[in-house]
């Protein structure tokens, strides 16, 4: 992964919007700073059945303060946390949680191309899950 200001001017910039505060800005920046010169697709990967019910509304908030669409991509195969869990018949193993990896990680690797750069927002103070999420994908920019 590569800091914010420093991508290479190749393919799609794709925004992981989680609904959270830190994605949202993230968006703003990513729209604002490249979306004249590359396509920014903004997404959120849904899992409706355990969002809380306001992630809607503060969704099209969103949109609207960015002035750009949020893109929903959801899992073929499961329909919410539970699901996972019953099918896959475990919560977390050496790889992580279960439900993080098929309903999240499936979703978004089947939606990105090679050349594509990832934006995530996080705040000054979740370094540890930056640097967590950059060791497990160092391949990725």
């Amino acid at each position: 992964m590569t800091a914010i200001g420093n991508l290479e001017p190749t393919g799609r910039i794709v925004v992981w919007f989680s609904c959270g505060a830190s994605s949202a800005v993230a968006a703003k920046i990513a729209v604002e700073r490249w979306s004249t010169i590359r396509e920014v697709v903004v997404c959120r990967v849904l899992m409706r059945a355990d969002e809380h019910p306001d992630n809607d509304r503060f969704a099209a908030d969103v949109e609207r303060w960015i002035n750009h669409p949020v893109v929903n991509l959801k899992s073929d195969k499961y329909s919410s946390i539970d699901d996972v869990f019953l099918r896959e018949r475990y919560i977390v193993g050496r790889n992580g949680a279960a439900c993080t990896s098929r309903m999240k990680r499936a979703v978004q690797g089947r939606f990105v191309q090679p050349d594509d750069a990832s934006v995530v927002g996080f705040t000054v103070d979740e370094q540890d899950r930056a640097d967590t999420l950059e060791g497990r994908f160092p391949d990725e920019r």
